[in-house]
């Protein structure tokens, strides 16, 4: 048959302790409502509904006779007279040592949709985590729950008979109910009447039987049920008590209210309210331990090898089969405490099993064996697996530092620290040090001579070796007592012990400038961490005051920050244009002093005349003067010697001096070897500066030779070490006449084949050569030869006991002619007066 569904989703349970009073009148209320609930029945209706609670209609006549019966009692004596005994006698009995078989409707229309399924088997860990009950799947065992799906319609019905009726008995899930729908339905499998039905309910709750339906299935729901065990107090919180307006005629009407102090518990406004449909209550979790006994628990601790507690150690409880619906692994808390709660009594023999990544333990599992005890202290203890930690301190990550005596860091593990391992290697080429020799080795990692054990454990240090620049890796491993080492710990760092070097290459040190318009230089730090910030810093200091790159500062000193200038340093070279300028552009002596720092902090040495350096700035021409040759004088001799000379001075010194001779009759240049235009260098005569003169320091022309007679400008340019210049000219005659004499030397010479008395024979005069036309010729004896040579040009000719054959002779004006003796055998002779 097809039972009522409840109007009302959520249905109060419990068991009830203490029987109270009952009213003639509320005997009477509920005689008439299972009276009427009969007549409502076919005559052969096997089964009745008591709202959601299904029983037998012959237990229906059973519990209106006992009600009448305690009516007459009532009459009789003033006192009515109900069975309290916990027996199941009118609805059914107790599953015995709480075992519960159950199944699920597998055919038909009927059959449990596995989302049912999954509600129901969370609504039996509710009452399992309370109560040792043990619902097993039923295999060949008579009595049993059958869980039977009801549709999904809305008046789907949701019942259950009460208690175990024998055979199999059903009970009706409904898809419009939750989880606690279903425990509430195995609330009355396993015995559980509805609160409000207790025989003592009077006391608690006061009835408004005018306000209820006339239907007789919604009114017997208020009737008492005289067998009714009272195992708690009266529970108000119970999941089996109806809300305060179950099955009233109209919405809004009252049928039930918590008499007095209790009112709160029916007032509507929460959160305190009869009918709760979240929870098992405190009486409810109470009643069913005291009918079935109170559930087992398996506890237990885990800790590692040093006795700490571990903290998420997952742990397994294998074997449970469907005995066992708690959570399943669990995880261990901060304590390192487990426990599986909610374990039926004597349900047999379970596996504890821990399990960790990575980790191994004493005893890979316990088993237990549940009889009517709680199992505790079932501990773990984890085999060291884990590797220690290790840190480290010093150097720091990419430090950078001038010097670095020892490593240090820090080094831990639950079982203990054996040792701290430390090696080093150099990042340019990968060589390892080597601890034993002390000096860097291969780049092939040996455990003997490149590992070094560190002083200490839980502090740990090591000496280190002196550095060059440089980058470096330290690499530091420790190992616990248990043998596991941990991963190797790698830290860059830099070594730079060696400071940077800056220099003022412009202007030169101890040197001078004409216009001082910028200071530029070089710096470096070789294979160090480079100049910090590219910059170098320095001072400019002139007559007292300094720079501040806007203006001169007087009565100041060089810590005064405003006059620490600095450049930026680009590549290896810096420069600095804001020098002073306009009306602050000084003469006189300037001094600067630079500096430059690395990323190790190291700062530049002093270097002076290279990182600091005076200089002059000087405008002012030099001195210069010619004393040889002077001004209008006549060359007639052979000068021997360095014959160009003269003096130069200034007060920043002289660089050096440029001389040149200038050929008048033509503008020509000497430049070495002979006559030319203008051209630098070549027509520079070079020239040696000492201690205020100067002179030629190359070939000069020769009188006679390549220095014709006529007039010449000798020029000297003195040039100062700041670039001015002064120049001065000297104008000179050359008169000069050699004089050859005949010797007739080629008969006497080393050479046979040139004996002759040619006059164009070099080899038959003295000096060695021809004479020229600015020659004088002296012939004292012999016989010279120069016909066939044309007329012979001579500046003056002398005759002694000679004979001289030619074309002609013509002597110079201003010549001379002397014939003494001997012959003359000319064609024409041109002989000026006076000559």
């Amino acid at each position: 048959m097809k039972f009522l569904r409840p109007l009302f989703a959520a249905l109060a349970l419990s068991f009830a302790f203490h029987a109270g009073a009952q009213t003639a009148e509320s005997l009477r209320f509920s005689i008439d409502a299972y009276d009427k609930l009969l007549a409502s029945l076919p005559p052969d209706a096997e089964d009745a509904a008591i709202g959601d609670m299904l029983v037998k209609t012959a237990k229906v006549r059973e519990l209106r006779d006992q009600l009448q019966q305690a009516l007459d009692s009532l009459n009789r004596s003033g006192r009515p007279k109900l069975a309290g005994a916990f027996d199941f006698t009118t609805f059914g009995g107790a599953w015995p040592n709480g075992v519960v078989p159950y199944a699920y409707e597998t055919t038909g229309t009927n059959a449990m949709p596995a989302a049912q399924q999954v509600l129901f088997e969370r609504a039996i860990r509710e009452w399992q985590k309370v109560s040792s009950l043990n619902f097993v799947p039923r295999t060949t065992q008579a009595d049993y729950i059958r869980v039977r799906f009801s549709g999904n319609a809305d008046d789907a019905p949701m019942n259950s008979f009460i208690g175990r009726t024998g055979g199999a008995q059903n009970l009706n899930v409904a898809g419009w109910g939750n989880m606690i729908d279903c425990a509430h339905e195995l609330g009355h499998a396993l015995g559980m009447t509805h609160e409000q039905c207790r025989p003592d309910r009077d006391s608690f709750v006061t009835l408004f039987p005018q306000n209820m339906s006339v239907n007789p299935t919604n009114n017997v729901n208020y009737a008492i049920v005289p067998t009714t065990i009272s195992r708690t107090d009266y529970d108000y919180d119970s999941l089996m008590h109806y809300p305060r307006g179950t099955f009233a005629r109209t919405n809004g009407l009252i049928t039930m209210l918590a008499n007095s102090p209790n009112e709160h518990w029916s007032d509507g406004k929460g959160p305190q309210e009869i009918g709760q449909k979240t929870h098992l209550s405190a009486g409810d979790r109470m009643a069913m331990a005291a009918q079935y006994g109170s559930p087992l628990s398996i506890r237990g601790r885990i800790v590692d090898a040093g006795g700490n507690p571990l903290a998420w150690v997952s742990v397994t409880l294998e074997n449970p089969g469907a005995v066992y619906r708690g959570p399943n692994p669990v995880s261990t808390d901060n304590s390192g405490n487990y426990v599986f709660e909610g374990i039926p009594r004597n349900t047999g023999s379970y596996t504890v099993r821990p399990a960790q990544l990575g980790a191994t333990f004493t005893v890979a599992s316990r088993t237990v064996t549940m009889t009517t005890s709680d199992q505790n202290g079932i501990d773990f203890t984890q085999t060291d697996a884990a590797p220690p930690s290790v840190t480290i301190t010093t150097p720091i990550i990419s430090g950078i530092y001038k010097s670095l005596p020892t490593a240090s860091g820090t080094a831990s593990d639950n079982a203990g620290v054996r040792e701290v391992r430390v090696a080093l290697a150099r990042t340019s080429d990968q060589v390892w040090w080597n601890w034993t020799s002390g000096t860097w080795g291969t780049t092939t990692f040996d455990w003997n001579t490149n590992m070094k054990v560190a002083t200490g454990t839980a502090n740990w240090s090591v000496n280190l070796p002196a550095f060059a620049d440089g980058g470096y890796q330290i690499h530091v491993q420790s190992v616990d007592n248990s043998d596991n080492a941990s991963t190797w710990r790698l830290r860059h760092f830099f070594m730079d012990p060696t400071p940077p070097t800056v220099a003022i290459t412009h202007p030169v040190s101890g040197g001078a400038v004409h216009e001082f318009a910028s200071l530029r230089g070089t710096a470096g730090d070789g294979n160090g961490t480079g100049i910090a910030d590219d910059r170098i810093y320095f001072t400019l200091y002139n007559d007292g005051d300094f720079w501040t790159g806007f203006e001169w500062k007087s009565n100041t000193s060089a810590q005064d920050p405003e006059v620490l200038l600095w450049a930026d340093v680009v590549g290896s070279s810096w420069s600095y244009t804001q020098v002073p300028h306009g009306p602050d552009a000084r003469t006189g002596l300037y001094a600067v002093s630079s500096f430059a720092r690395d990323g190790a902090t190291n700062t530049s040495l002093p270097n002076p005349g290279v990182s600091s350096i005076t200089f002059h700035v000087d405008r002012d021409e030099p001195t210069a003067a010619i004393a040889s040759p002077a001004n209008g004088s006549t060359i007639t001799n052979l000068p021997s010697g360095s014959w160009f000379s003269g003096t130069a001075s200034d007060s920043v010194g002289i660089d050096h001096v440029v001389l040149y001779i200038r050929r008048e009759s033509d503008g020509l240049y000497w430049n070495g070897s002979g006559w030319a235009p203008l051209a630098v260098p070549a027509s520079i005569i070079n020239s040696s500066y000492s201690n205020g003169n100067w002179q030629n320091s190359s070939t000069l022309p020769v009188p006679g030779v390549s220095l014709n007679n006529g007039s010449y400008s000798f020029i000297a340019i003195a040039v100062d070490r700041a670039g001015n210049q002064r120049q001065t000219d000297s104008l000179v005659s050359v008169d000069y006449h050699p004089i050859y004499t005949w010797t007739a030397g080629s008969f006497s010479d080393a050479d046979p084949h040139n004996n002759n008395h040619g006059w164009n024979n070099p080899a038959n005069w003295n000096p060695y050569g021809v004479p020229t036309t600015e020659a004088k010729a002296v012939i004292p004896s012999g016989s010279p030869n120069a016909g066939g040579l044309g007329t012979l040009s001579l500046y003056g000719l002398e005759l002694g006991n000679a004979s001289l054959s030619a074309d002609g002779i013509q002597i110079a004006s201003g010549g001379t002619f002397t014939w003494t003796a001997g012959g003359l055998h000319v064609g024409q002779t041109h002989i000026p007066p006076g000559a």
